[in-house]
């Protein structure tokens, strides 16, 4: 099966796949858009308060999780600002949460990705003012091993599990902390002070290594004591940022725009910006406000089935196009979830699709050329169109909202591409390439809702083994202008191929575990909600206490909270796992893409281009790496096979150099393209391993020395031909065939 992918720099869509993982460009923190919110952790029966992966009120319980559910609380964002430019784009590589309870912020760092591991190279970082005053501090926390390990609680009563990740977390080490404190992060060079390198008082942190089962690849949660900074009212601004050291370079991301070493407005030896006006605003710990509407790549696609119609149907990745398209207008769906029940109007929220023509794309997606396919009478711009627009007959549908339990139902949108004149819609430059990519915005006509990820895009395609072929364009095509005229240059672009849950090649038949792997599908597109008190959870937006609407919502949801709160509870505690020993019970914490690559055999290529800048760890410069979409698939197999294996070669004319174990570098001129080719194959006979050689034993008779590497040893020796046992008659058999195979050369000559 062949298909075709393209990748371009920093957030720029494949354009040969429909849609791809998520990536949260944050909308929150900078005006005009709304402060950023923490909100508080989930409580379920028995499982209320923070995470708490040590016993921080010594009362004999904790949780040394990292998915603790009460952690599903807080959304699971990606850091999307890169070095260099002040826009987002769409990463993946690290992931955050903040979450508030009382006089406490916890923050966990989820490092997806790091070829090997966490280690004294890699390094989270916090800056944050203290509340409302002027005062901030800035911590530096790397990522070394060496703390001592946290214990797992006692066990509990049958049948519920001891609640502990294998392996267990550790504790920071004496000297994995570096902080700083300004007395006013506002000025124009706020003065920082001196390094402090050890743990503030105020802090207490982990390091999670988790090389085998589950997503991410490490992380670090940290629990910062407000009170004794001390936190002032009113909202905070903070910076949150990571640096992924990798063997070709080093990753550097964060909240807002991270400093490399060419940037002088910098914490010192750090990638924090030193004015608290470039972090982003945070609402008050405490404040009520919504969690915000989001989408998924499991959310969107195009429908095989009825427009209008919650079923019969699937979402594929795969335009109708050319003569197999019956009517030939294909109908694209998203499904936004977290709106709040008083604000199910049809067509508040709105959905822009746009798709990228092959090779039509620039690095990041906000400067893409990319080709609308919403459209409505009044035209593209689906966000101010009157209502009155939004009909069937436009192509336009609303499907009835699906309540999630938590206050919040998710939507449906269908729009159907309307072909007109042509044999199918939307019309594509080749129809050969039919898995487009997609982009999806959520939008509404007036402020109304907070949007917690606004738009999405998709380029894991679900792929049947036994062989899958793909050309991939990697374009750095649009960094000129992104980024300015003087990075307009020839740039080394570095792939390297991740692999997750795939079997090497071997002898014995395998069985993918496609039970698991349905069961995590469904649970990436269907999260589950894990429902807050509706009477305490605070403001509703467009609606007061006063408002009927509020009153019946939440009527109806407490009726439903007991039974739902009992079901979660005991999934909570369950011990059940995925084949794999993945807890269950981790689902309530984890992102659908997590959950995804935790149990889905999954082939990925991440792909960074070199910037020019680097970072300086002591007296080491290192070369900073930009990530790129990454791209790939999950894969599926029906029946027994033998393993699977995978190959990237350069296209037709491309130089691609593999420069360490799974590695690749290739060289692209200034806003080029190259071609790769991915192969994956599920391998359906066994790999015949060739039987040791015998070992020989001394044989001073012998007149030919073995050669080296060889399975030679004497075959005839006078009073010994014995000695070779079962070995003999296959040696006999081997030097028959050689004569026979030199006589007839001898006769051919």
């Amino acid at each position: 099966m062949k298909q075709r992918w393209m990748i371009q720099a920093a957030g720029v869509m494949s354009a040969a796949t429909l849609l791809a993982s998520a990536a949260r460009a944050q909308t929150c923190g900078t005006a005009p858009d709304p402060a950023c919110c923490v909100l508080g952790p989930v409580a379920l029966p028995g499982l209320s308060g923070p995470p708490e992966w040590e016993d921080f009120d010594a009362n004999g319980f904790h949780r040394p999780e990292l998915h603790d559910p009460r952690w599903s609380g807080a959304p699971l964002d990606f850091l999307t600002y890169l070095p260099g430019s002040g826009s987002p784009a769409w990463t993946d590589d690290v992931a955050v949460r903040f979450l508030s309870h009382g006089t406490h912020l916890y923050v966990s760092f989820q490092v997806q990705f790091d070829d090997d591991g966490p280690s004294g190279d890699d390094f989270v970082y916090l800056a944050l003012t203290k509340g409302g005053a002027n005062s901030a501090v800035a911590l530096k926390i790397s990522a070394e091993g060496g703390g001592t390990v946290i214990p797992a609680p006692p066990a509990p009563p049958p049948p519920a599990a001891v609640p502990a990740d294998t392996p267990l977390p550790n504790r920071l080490t004496v000297g994995a902390v570096s902080y700083w404190e300004t007395p006013d992060a506002t000025l124009a060079t706020p003065n920082w002070g001196s390094e402090v390198s050890v743990a503030p008082p105020w802090l207490v942190g982990a390091r999670w290594d988790r090389p085998v089962v589950g997503s991410p690849r490490w992380a670090i949660t940290l629990r910062i004591d407000t009170a004794a900074l001390p936190f002032s009212p009113g909202n905070f601004r903070a910076f949150v940022g990571a640096e992924v050291h990798h063997s070709t370079g080093d990753v550097v991301v964060g909240n807002r725009t991270p400093k490399t070493d060419t940037d002088t407005d910098k914490i010192v030896s750090t990638i924090i910006p030193h004015r608290a006006e470039q972090w982003a605003e945070f609402s008050a710990p405490g404040t009520a406000c919504p969690s915000g509407v989001s989408v998924t790549p499991s959310d969107i696609g195009v429908w095989t089935g009825a427009a209008g119609s919650p079923s019969p149907g699937s979402l594929t990745n795969q335009i109708c196009a050319g003569g197999s398209c019956g009517s030939g207008n294909n109908v694209f769906r998203v499904t936004a979830r977290g709106v709040p029940n008083t604000l199910l109007t049809p067509f508040g929220v709105r959905a822009r699709l746009r798709i990228a023509d092959w090779g039509s794309s620039v690095a990041y997606w906000n400067y893409g050329r990319w080709r609308d396919i919403t459209v409505t009478p009044s035209g593209t711009n689906v966000f101010t169109a009157p209502s009155t627009d939004f009909t069937p007959a436009n192509g336009w549908h609303w499907l009835p909202p699906v309540d999630a339990g938590d206050g919040t139902s998710a939507i449906t949108i269908d729009y159907v591409c309307d072909k007109g004149s042509e044999a199918y819609c939307p019309k594509l430059e080749d129809e050969s390439e039919d898995h487009q990519c997609l982009l999806v915005e959520l939008g509404q006509p007036s402020p109304a809702v907070q949007f917690q990820r606004k738009a999405v895009y998709r380029n894991m395609n679900y792929a049947d083994l036994s062989t899958v072929e793909t050309p991939a364009t990697i374009s750095i095509e649009g960094l000129a202008k992104v980024l300015g005229a003087a990075e307009a240059k020839e740039r080394d672009v570095y792939l390297y191929v991740e692999t997750r849950n795939l079997p090497p090649h071997g002898e014995e038949p395998l069985w993918l575990p496609t039970k698991d792997m349905e069961r995590t599908r469904e649970l990436a597109r269907n999260p589950i909600a894990v429902p807050r008190d509706p009477r305490l959870g605070g403001k509703v937006p467009g609606a007061s206490k006063q408002d009927p609407r509020l009153a019946a919502a939440v009527a109806n949801q407490m009726a439903r909270l007991p039974s739902r709160l009992d079901w979660l509870t005991r999934l909570a505690n369950s011990g059940e796992t995925f084949h794999n020993g993945l807890p269950i019970r981790n689902v309530l914490a984890m992102g659908p893409e997590q959950l995804l690559d935790s149990v889905w055999p999954t082939y990925r290529v991440r792909v960074y281009y070199d910037s020019g800048r680097t970072i300086t760890v002591g007296e080491t410069k290192r070369p900073v790496l930009v990530p790129m979409v990454p791209f790939g698939y999950r894969l599926r197999h029906e029946g027994p096979f033998y393993g699977i294996t995978h190959a990237l070669a350069g296209g037709p004319g491309v130089g691609l150099e593999r420069i360490a174990q799974d590695w690749y570098k290739v060289r692209i001129k200034s806003e080029g393209a190259v071609e790769v080719v991915t192969r994956v194959t599920a391998e359906e006979k066994p790999q015949r391993i060739p039987s040791g050689c015998p070992t020989c034993p001394p044989c001073p008779e012998c007149k030919v020395e073995p050669r080296p590497g060889s399975c030679w040893c004497s075959v005839v020796v006078p009073g010994r031909s014995g000695e070779l046992g079962p070995y003999a008659g296959a040696l006999f058999a081997l030097a028959v065939v050689l004569g026979v195979r030199r006589r007839r050369r001898s006769r051919e000559r």
